[in-house]
Protein backbone atom coordinates (compact mmCIF):
# COMPACT_ATOMS: atom_id res chain seq x y z
CA UNK A 1 0.00 0.00 0.00
CA UNK A 2 2.74 2.12 0.98
CA UNK A 3 4.69 1.64 -2.49
CA UNK A 4 1.41 2.18 -4.27
CA UNK A 5 0.73 5.86 -2.30
CA UNK A 6 4.49 6.60 -3.34
CA UNK A 7 4.09 5.97 -7.24
CA UNK A 8 0.89 7.98 -7.72
CA UNK A 9 2.21 10.69 -5.21
CA UNK A 10 5.84 10.69 -7.29
CA UNK A 11 3.41 10.39 -10.89
CA UNK A 12 1.34 13.55 -10.04
CA UNK A 13 4.10 15.37 -9.23
CA UNK A 14 5.59 14.41 -11.90
CA UNK A 15 2.77 15.73 -14.29
CA UNK A 16 2.12 18.80 -12.28
CA UNK A 17 6.17 19.75 -12.61
CA UNK A 18 5.71 19.28 -16.80
CA UNK A 19 3.14 21.79 -16.62
CA UNK A 20 4.80 25.11 -18.95
CA UNK A 21 4.45 28.53 -17.14
CA UNK A 22 1.89 29.60 -19.24
CA UNK A 23 -0.31 25.74 -18.43
CA UNK A 24 -0.22 26.85 -14.69
CA UNK A 25 -1.74 30.30 -15.48
CA UNK A 26 -4.37 29.20 -17.36
CA UNK A 27 -5.73 26.15 -14.49
CA UNK A 28 -8.69 27.84 -12.84
CA UNK A 29 -12.06 28.89 -13.12
CA UNK A 30 -12.37 32.28 -15.11
CA UNK A 31 -15.42 34.06 -15.54
CA UNK A 32 -16.00 35.22 -19.18
CA UNK A 33 -17.24 38.93 -19.06
CA UNK A 34 -17.26 40.24 -22.58
CA UNK A 35 -17.39 38.99 -25.75
CA UNK A 36 -16.93 40.53 -29.23
CA UNK A 37 -18.09 39.82 -32.58
CA UNK A 38 -17.80 42.11 -35.81
CA UNK A 39 -17.55 45.07 -33.15
CA UNK A 40 -20.13 43.96 -30.97
CA UNK A 41 -19.16 43.76 -27.59
CA UNK A 42 -21.95 41.98 -25.39
CA UNK A 43 -21.03 41.29 -21.62
CA UNK A 44 -21.84 38.32 -19.28
CA UNK A 45 -25.04 38.76 -18.74
CA UNK A 46 -26.07 38.91 -21.61
CA UNK A 47 -24.25 36.04 -22.76
CA UNK A 48 -26.13 33.76 -20.49
CA UNK A 49 -22.98 33.84 -17.11
CA UNK A 50 -20.54 31.99 -18.95
CA UNK A 51 -17.61 30.22 -16.82
CA UNK A 52 -14.72 28.31 -18.31
CA UNK A 53 -12.70 26.09 -16.00
CA UNK A 54 -9.69 24.62 -17.24
CA UNK A 55 -8.26 21.62 -14.80
CA UNK A 56 -4.31 20.03 -14.11
CA UNK A 57 -5.68 17.00 -15.57
CA UNK A 58 -6.02 18.50 -19.04
CA UNK A 59 -9.95 18.59 -18.67
CA UNK A 60 -12.12 21.68 -19.30
CA UNK A 61 -15.59 22.41 -18.63
CA UNK A 62 -17.43 25.30 -20.50
CA UNK A 63 -20.75 26.59 -18.54
CA UNK A 64 -23.26 28.75 -20.12
CA UNK A 65 -26.54 29.15 -17.45
CA UNK A 66 -27.84 25.79 -16.25
CA UNK A 67 -25.59 23.98 -19.48
CA UNK A 68 -22.43 22.71 -19.35
CA UNK A 69 -19.94 21.10 -21.90
CA UNK A 70 -17.08 19.19 -20.70
CA UNK A 71 -13.61 17.86 -23.00
CA UNK A 72 -9.98 18.17 -22.89
CA UNK A 73 -7.47 20.39 -24.00
CA UNK A 74 -3.95 20.82 -25.45
CA UNK A 75 -1.56 23.94 -24.86
CA UNK A 76 1.05 24.60 -27.37
CA UNK A 77 2.58 28.07 -27.42
CA UNK A 78 0.12 30.51 -27.06
CA UNK A 79 -2.78 28.27 -28.24
CA UNK A 80 -5.59 26.48 -26.83
CA UNK A 81 -7.05 23.48 -28.87
CA UNK A 82 -10.36 22.57 -26.97
CA UNK A 83 -11.82 19.04 -28.09
CA UNK A 84 -15.16 18.48 -26.87
CA UNK A 85 -16.58 15.26 -25.69
CA UNK A 86 -20.39 15.40 -26.02
CA UNK A 87 -22.24 16.59 -28.20
CA UNK A 88 -19.52 16.03 -30.63
CA UNK A 89 -18.50 19.14 -31.95
CA UNK A 90 -15.52 20.52 -34.04
CA UNK A 91 -12.16 21.06 -32.43
CA UNK A 92 -11.80 24.76 -31.08
CA UNK A 93 -8.44 26.84 -31.40
CA UNK A 94 -8.05 29.88 -28.77
CA UNK A 95 -5.57 32.15 -29.60
CA UNK A 96 -4.25 33.59 -26.25
CA UNK A 97 -3.17 37.10 -26.61
CA UNK A 98 -3.25 37.99 -22.60
CA UNK A 99 -2.92 35.88 -19.45
CA UNK A 100 -1.59 36.85 -16.08
CA UNK A 101 -3.32 35.53 -12.58
CA UNK A 102 -6.63 37.62 -12.80
CA UNK A 103 -7.03 38.32 -16.71
CA UNK A 104 -7.14 35.90 -20.02
CA UNK A 105 -8.20 37.38 -23.10
CA UNK A 106 -8.41 34.78 -26.13
CA UNK A 107 -9.49 35.13 -30.14
CA UNK A 108 -11.36 32.57 -31.58
CA UNK A 109 -13.58 32.23 -34.69
CA UNK A 110 -16.95 30.78 -35.36
CA UNK A 111 -19.06 30.83 -38.37
CA UNK A 112 -19.42 34.70 -37.62
CA UNK A 113 -15.94 35.45 -38.19
CA UNK A 114 -13.39 36.44 -35.65
CA UNK A 115 -14.59 36.65 -31.53
CA UNK A 116 -12.46 38.46 -28.77
CA UNK A 117 -13.19 37.18 -25.28
CA UNK A 118 -11.96 38.85 -22.29
CA UNK A 119 -12.31 36.52 -19.28
CA UNK A 120 -11.47 36.89 -15.58
CA UNK A 121 -9.97 34.54 -12.73
CA UNK A 122 -12.49 34.18 -10.32
CA UNK A 123 -11.06 31.03 -8.32
CA UNK A 124 -7.68 28.80 -9.21
CA UNK A 125 -9.80 25.71 -9.29
CA UNK A 126 -12.51 23.50 -7.88
CA UNK A 127 -11.70 20.92 -6.45
CA UNK A 128 -14.55 18.70 -7.71
CA UNK A 129 -14.24 19.19 -11.49
CA UNK A 130 -12.24 16.35 -12.88
CA UNK A 131 -11.78 14.46 -15.94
Amino acid sequence: MKKLFAIIFLTSGLLMASHSPLTKKLIGVWKIQTMEIKGVKMFHQELGLPYMEFNDEGGFMVKVSSFAEKGRYSLKGNTVTLKFLYPKKPIQTLVITKLDDKELDYTTSDSTGEVKVTAYRITTGLSGEKD
